[in-house]
């Protein structure tokens, strides 16, 4: 008998010299076979670890504009707010060693994961003995679809960062300074978009993008950001993505469509045939973001509207009334030769605005109040001239007079076009100072009025948005404004107000 060799050489010739020698097959035409040792597996090519992320190195962001909010602020310290009412710089007392001119200028946004505006704070380069809290109040916009906000810097290399003590809370993002330079608002993870319109049975894509970020060596409790990579990594599953908390959709809702792998975490929601109950509908993924896994999972929120362009707007003939929720926001510091100002309007109201029975024929029109929710105003002012000052303060719920409704919404039904003006008032008091003391003033009110016009009802069954209008001081020249109460007009815009209203039928 001859004899057969060992096996180990590779499977496929074991098998064969098996064979030879009587063994493997199963008919046993020759004699028994005798044990053989495993053969050994081909070595596995250890993996190619993945490249360390690259900090994003951008272009220094160019000026889009003069100069659009300025402050004096000396030792005593002060604070100045971009005319967007997004960031504020708060200097505390002892920052400053003498008095500087600080500046707010919008650039270009540049940065990785960037979330509305950039501002250019000068004076650069100024090294503050005390931190400067910086503070951005992102708009629903901003927030739509996004997390991990932070502020972020950019350098001299082109790097933006981000200190790892930052905070979001209250609505409010911070951090704090010894310096100016570029800033911007950024989100470490995102969906996008975070809020589009979708025509019944028409589709929108969505897709997740990651910004990621890491600690830097070289400077101590900041971090390094990335550049935005829209590999998305993996989903957390097919049940992770939801319509309106339905895993997948429904045909009430509408349906998502896609399914996740390694690559890109989309989907392609496709609109219901007919207006969803609850509208805008929440479109939601979980997702895991590499770069803060700490908190686990996270959960990221595109707000989808529906609408309907063919549907008209005669239902609104039925109607006996909305509700309205309304949100006001206004600061803004200037002067001129005859004096100084400073101004600071806040609102949260909501409201029932009746169906007003004067209604004419191809219109729809709705008045009322602002009854629940707050209202504060806070106002300075200084002469040039005598040094007087007139001191406004308020704090409380919404001024209501039954007679004279201080909200109205008009509908051209023709158009389906919107108008929604009013004034929101609240109890003040008003304080002059001067060489001859003080006393308080007969006014014992103050307001912001307001117009948004011409708003495209397209088919909606809601209506509403948040806006950047600008604010005129008693002298209305644009179509859309704000209108703060005040004591001294100043010439041309002074500043933007923020404005968030939403109308729902009764």
């Amino acid at each position: 008998m001859k004899a057969c060799p060992t096996p180990v050489l590779s499977a496929l010739l074991a098998a064969t010299l098996l064979q030879a020698c009587g063994g493997g097959g199963s008919d046993g035409a020759g004699p028994t076979s005798q044990p053989t040792s495993t053969p050994a597996p081909s070595p596995v090519p250890a993996p190619t670890p993945a490249p360390a992320p690259v900090p994003a190195v951008t272009a220094i962001g160019a000026a889009l504009g003069p100069v659009a909010a300025s402050a004096r602020i000396g030792v005593a310290g002060g604070r100045l707010d971009a005319p967007d009412y997004g960031l504020a710089v708060m200097v505390p007392a002892g920052a400053f060693d003498s008095e500087q001119l600080v500046t707010l200028q919008p650039i270009e946004n540049t940065a990785p994961g960037a979330r509305g505006a950039a501002w250019r704070i000068r004076p650069e380069g100024l090294q503050a003995a005390r931190p400067i809290t910086l503070e951005w109040q992102p708009s629903a916009a901003q927030r739509n679809g996004a997390k991990h906000l932070r502020i972020a810097t950019q350098g001299a290399d082109g790097i933006w960062r981000s200190a790892k003590a930052g905070s979001d809370s209250d609505g409010v993002v911070r951090t704090s300074t010894t310096h100016f330079s570029d800033w911007s608002l950024v989100a470490g993870v995102q969906l996008r978009p975070g809020a589009a319109d979708v025509g019944l049975q028409q589709a929108q894509d969505l897709a997740v993008m990651i910004c990621g970020r890491d600690t830097d060596a070289a400077m101590p409790g900041m971090d390094l950001h990335f550049a935005c990579d829209t590999d998305g990594r993996t989903a957390l599953g097919s049940d992770a993505w939801a319509v309106n908390g339905a895993a997948g959709g429904n045909a009430a809702v509408g349906t998502l469509s896609g399914a996740d792998a390694l690559g890109p975490a989309r989907r392609s929601y496709r609109a219901p045939a007919a207006l969803p109950t609850q509208n805008p509908v929440a479109v939601s993924v979980k997702y895991q973001d590499p770069f803060d896994s700490i908190d686990g999972p996270v959960q990221l929120v595109a707000n989808l509207t529906v609408i309907d362009p063919q549907a008209g707007c005669d239902w609104l003939k039925g109607v006996d009334g909305l509700n309205v929720e309304l949100e006001q926001d206004y600061q803004w510091a200037g002067s001129d030769a005859q004096g100084s100002a400073r101004y600071a309007h806040r609102a949260r109201v909501t409201g029932a605005l009746p169906r007003d029975p004067l209604t004419p024929i191809g219109q729809v029109w709705f008045t009322g109040s602002a009854s629940g929710g707050s209202v504060s105003a806070d106002q300075f002012y200084r002469s040039a001239i005598g040094g007087d000052t007139i001191q406004v303060t308020g704090q409380g719920a919404p001024l209501v007079v039954a007679a004279v409704p201080t909200l109205r919404v008009f509908v051209d039904l023709q158009t389906c076009r919107l108008d929604f003006s009013g004034y929101v008032p609240v109890g003040a008091r008003h304080v002059h100072s001067g060489s001859d003391g003080s006393h308080e003033m007969e006014a014992n009110v103050s307001g912001l009025s307001f117009r948004i016009a011409g708003y495209a009802l397209s088919g909606r069954r809601e209506f509403g948005e948040e806006r950047l209008l600008p604010a005129e001081l008693g002298r209305r020249v644009n179509t859309e404004f704000v209108d703060p109460d005040s004591h001294r007009n100043f010439e041309g815009v002074s500043g933007m107000a923020r404005l968030r209203w939403s109308l729902k039928p009764q």
